[in-house]
């Protein structure tokens, strides 16, 4: 059962590396994702400047070069308190410059998401990959595995984030030389996924604390007389094959640039790979509700009561939010019946289990229900969000031992490529 608090039983600190995990924050964190649906980490990498500048920047990428929206439909950052540096000279995305950035598949590019409140009201989505020479190579073991030919797997998962769109993207004014604010923001983007990349690996040494994993023992069972297991995950994880997506939610009522919606629409769950063998699992509908209840869809002419995007479950072993100080987002309550408005903390990153962490933990660890409302007077949101996704040739299997829960014996292990969508 889950019950949701504005309470600060939600923050925990965590330290950096395996030898600065402890069991009193480990037990705070799975005892805040089990009872409140998330958990607000306060880490030594995360610093409110740094989020607060991502904000801004993500904001002026979205406002003024994707969107090219007026001083008086913009909104000012929130973050701090503060308002944005003068306006500049900016030269907004041409067309083709949008479409050569636009990804067909919602990972590594740009595209547009059609949610809850149709095209008129898309959130706008930047999605950043791991930046290697060679992205086929993070997910050409799990297609081999699946028995794909190069020539089926390679085109679809050799594309790499098309960075060079926006280093391109000329100066205003006629100016020689490329824009730097695109230089600039592909460093920051770049550098906080790795930031967020060695966080979640930490949320998950202390999931594993908390659960009280030891290592196995020759027999394969657990050794007793050994410590808790504090990389049992770090394994599944070790390619860092996550996903870091910016979104902007942009002012209600405000109509996309020139009439056209780019990029994809994403409208009722994603498309799965199919494995050459066993059935793949099926992706949450992002249409079921909680018992019964209709609580995602009271999209009605007041402003503060529309949903901009839908309820749904994370397809990730654990999510990292930044939101701005605007907030919107709301967690399923499960003894209330109903969502509950979710705090902001602006130096820290909010957590929550996503469907893999269910999955691993055989739903002792449910993957939380959410939804974004839209915030006060309509005005617009700006969030971060990275997914942190395991390997996809990770074998995902309940760990619970046989003989503390049998029932799980039933559930049959699977690749966790076997749930992600086409080239993703």
């Amino acid at each position: 059962m889950r019950r949701t608090f504005c309470r600060f039983s939600t923050l925990v600190k965590i330290g950096r590396g395996a030898e600065n995990v402890t069991e009193t924050a480990s037990n705070a964190l799975l005892e805040a994702l089990q009872v409140h649906g998330y958990c607000y980490v306060q880490h030594p990498f995360i610093q409110k400047e740094i989020l607060d500048q991502l904000h801004r920047d993500s904001r002026q990428f979205f406002e003024r070069y994707i969107l090219d929206l007026p001083p008086a439909v913009a909104t000012p950052s929130p973050a701090g308190g503060k308002r944005p540096a003068p306006r500049t000279d900016i030269l907004p995305m041409t067309p083709h410059e949008l479409e050569k950035l636009t990804t067909p598949s919602g990972f590594r590019g740009y595209y547009r998401y059609v949610g809850a409140s149709g095209v008129d009201d898309a959130i706008e989505c930047f999605s950043v990959g791991r930046e290697v020479p060679n992205p086929a190579e993070l997910r050409e073991p799990y297609y081999r595995l699946s028995g794909w030919a190069p020539a089926e797997y390679t085109p679809l998962i050799a594309r790499p984030t098309p960075w060079e769109v926006l280093l391109e993207h000329p100066c205003a004014g006629g100016g020689r030389g490329s824009d730097t604010f695109m230089a600039d923001y592909r460093e920051m983007l770049l550098a906080y996924y790795d930031l967020c990349a060695a966080v979640s690996l930490d949320v998950l040494r202390h999931i594993s604390c908390g659960l009280g994993v030891r290592p196995t023992t020759p027999q394969g069972g657990a050794d007793p007389n050994s410590d808790y297991d504090m990389d049992f995950f770090t394994p599944f994880h070790d390619r860092c094959d996550c996903d870091l997506q910016a979104k902007y939610y942009p002012p209600l009522g405000h109509v996309v640039r020139g009439g056209r919606t780019q990029g994809v629409e994403v409208r009722a769950g994603a498309k799965v790979i199919r494995r050459k063998g066993p059935l793949a699992q099926p992706h949450i509908n992002s249409n079921n509700n909680n018992n019964g209840n209709n609580n995602n869809n009271t999209n009605n002419n007041n402003s503060d009561e529309m949903v901009r995007l839908d309820t749904h479950k994370d397809l990730s072993t654990v999510t990292l939010l930044a939101q701005d100080a605007l907030g919107g987002l709301e967690v399923w309550d499960d003894e209330e019946e109903k969502y509950i408005t979710v705090p902001v903390l602006n130096d820290a990153l909010l957590v929550n289990a996503g469907i893999f962490l269910e999955k691993w933990t055989g739903g002792l660890l449910e993957a939380t229900p959410h939804r974004v409302r839209s915030v006060k007077d309509g005005s617009s949101r700006c969030s971060v969000v990275f997914f942190c996704l395991p390997n996809h040739d990770a074998k995902v299997e309940p760990l619970l031992q046989q003989d503390e829960n049998p029932a799980l014996d039933a559930q049959e292990g699977f690749y966790a490529g076997d749930l992600m969508p086409t080239a993703q």
